[in-house]
């Protein structure tokens, strides 16, 4: 089955249509992962993302993990993604299992995601201030995360996901469920 084909949830005929702006996220994804610290020094990391509608197609889910060079899980999460009709605003939470942490990453002194072609803009409370996805085609996009080290003067990347749409279902233990 493919994305299209339902294998990873279909949107409710109930649920607000601005969900669907996230539907590229669906499927599966194998990740090449940078992060960069402010001394200039790199991490890289390979990992797997799976986005599926979930709460009988009200939400959408998002689950990523990272891991280096010896395949030791180095990071993991999930988002939830809806959006919320009464105030025309998206919820976002991202969920940490390890630390149980859960991060509210949108609220409403914070900017609206802005959504242009090519690209969706969230300025968030997360560890990342500011998430910008570039959405390259069909079967790739690239995550960014950046940072403000300078009194918040200058943004920085301290984090890259470049995501490839995967041939194949993640291996068990590696996002899949």
């Amino acid at each position: 089955m493919s994305v299209a084909d339902g294998e990873f949830g279909t949107i409710h005929p109930d649920a607000p249509s601005e969900l669907a702006q996230f539907a590229f996220l669906l499927g599966t994804w194998d990740l090449e992962i940078w992060n960069r610290a402010a001394d200039g020094s790199e991490q890289r990391l390979t990992g797997s993302w799976i986005g599926r509608y979930v709460l009988d197609g009200y939400a959408i889910a998002d689950e990523a993990r990272s891991f280096d060079e010896r395949g030791a899980l180095m990071g993991m999460g999930i988002t939830y993604r809806s959006f919320q009709r009464s105030t025309g605003r998206w919820v976002m939470q991202w969920f940490e299992p390890r630390s149980v942490t859960w991060e509210e990453l949108l609220t409403p002194d914070l900017p609206p995601v802005e959504f242009a072609e090519g690209t969706v803009r969230i300025m968030n409370r997360g560890a990342f201030p500011r998430i910008t996805f570039e959405l390259t085609s069909a079967d790739s996009f690239t995550w960014i995360g950046e940072t403000r080290d300078d009194d918040g003067q200058t943004w920085r990347r301290a984090h890259v996901v470049e995501a490839r749409r995967a041939a194949a279902p993640p291996v068990a233990g590696r996002g899949d469920r």
